[in-house]
């Protein structure tokens, strides 16, 4: 990719690029190595996926037909239930509000009343200087947590599952919805 960085016009943030943008020789050069450097790597896995039954028939039974529906929807766009999004985003959003609210119970006695759980650093002070849970500080992030079946990790938990649920799947949606 790194060819097509001078071709592109100047000025226009990467963001806003796109293939369209490229005069068609450069496009065509890269498109050519594009391929060329795929069928390399393709001959080099495809052995390996072969001599194994079990990535064979996640190749043949998921990835290609997941691919193919991955194109079309790609080319055509997909239908997006806009008022179910709206739905789904509240109850996301309840959920979220309501295991914060068990968090900042829990967390209220040992002086942390608003406490807030996207902060590692907040949440950090709140396990290991004054909880105790574990001699020193280990992390907060979602492999640490799944480690201390207390009440207030599986809080946590829930609560960064919805907040994960709702940054990746349904506040992208938003910006991408054309009415």
């Amino acid at each position: 990719k790194n060819m097509l960085e001078p071709h592109f016009p100047a000025g226009v943030k990467k963001a806003d690029r796109n293939y369209g943008m490229l005069p068609r020789d450069i496009l065509y050069r890269y498109l050519g190595l594009d391929v060329a450097n795929t069928y390399q790597i393709f001959e080099i896995l495809w052995p390996k996926v072969k001599e194994d039954p079990i990535n064979l028939k996640l190749y043949q039974e998921l990835l290609i037909p997941a691919s193919e529906a991955l194109a079309k929807v790609e080319m055509e766009g997909l239908i997006l239930d806009v008022g179910q999004l709206k739905k789904n985003e509240e109850a996301v959003l309840a959920d979220m509000a309501e295991q914060k609210t068990k968090i900042q119970q829990m967390a209220t006695p040992y002086g942390l009343p608003d406490i807030n759980p996207n902060s590692w650093q907040q949440v950090g002070d709140l396990l290991y200087e004054r909880m105790k849970i574990a001699p020193k500080n280990l992390g907060t992030d979602k492999s640490i947590l799944e480690k201390f079946d207390i009440p207030i990790t599986r809080a946590l938990l829930e609560y960064k599952n919805r907040a994960k649920r709702y940054g990746t799947y349904i506040k992208p949606m938003e910006a991408l919805v054309s009415l």
